[in-house]
């Protein structure tokens, strides 16, 4: 691997983390609905794909301008693992192992919020139901489920990355 793929890999998923852990604890602290806000979870994902993209450029910027496209996919995924990795680990010893009480606080706001937009979507009320039943059958802190969003979340980004990586990728033109 490519010593810049490594550096601002490295550098931005560190970033990253940052500012999502100062999300967290701030929310934790302050109020736990800042946590499941829509507001929260689009600032949160701008400004995690405003990063791994930043990072994919700066790593072209230090190659000389040019980047292939597997050093351009392996700078966003890096910074994009860094991150994840350690929200997870964040969100597990926070919510599992130092206050689970927040976690089911958490929960109880998640059900409330979701049921106040399904029906502000107008879903019909079995469907409703079914969607709450199922989330208060879920411990979403669980190391399980926790994995399995990191998974979703890997795929998702991967695809992003990909496009990015199309995108940002620049040949150049005195290597054959």
């Amino acid at each position: 691997m490519n010593e810049s793929v490594k550096k601002f890999g490295l550098q931005f998923g560190l970033y990253i983390t940052l500012i999502n852990t100062l999300y967290i604890i701030v929310g934790y602290a302050v109020d736990l609905t800042y946590l499941v806000s829509a507001w929260g979870g689009i600032f949160l994902f701008v400004a995690s794909l405003t990063l791994l993209v930043f990072a994919t450029i700066q790593a072209r910027k230090e190659m000389g301008g040019f980047i292939d496209f597997k050093d351009a996919f392996s700078t966003f995924m890096t910074a994009f693992v860094v991150y994840s990795v350690a929200n997870l680990l964040l969100s597990y010893v926070l919510f599992v192992v130092v206050d689970p009480e927040a976690a089911a606080q958490l929960k109880d706001i998640t059900i409330q919020t979701t049921a106040e937009r399904l029906q502000s979507f107008g879903v019909p009320e079995a469907d409703m139901d079914a969607a709450i039943e199922e989330l208060q059958n879920t411990e979403q802190y669980s190391l399980t489920n926790l994995l399995k969003g990191f998974g979703y979340s890997f795929v998702f980004y991967a695809v992003i990355g990909l496009i990015v990586s199309a995108i940002v990728k620049k040949k150049n033109p005195e290597v054959i």
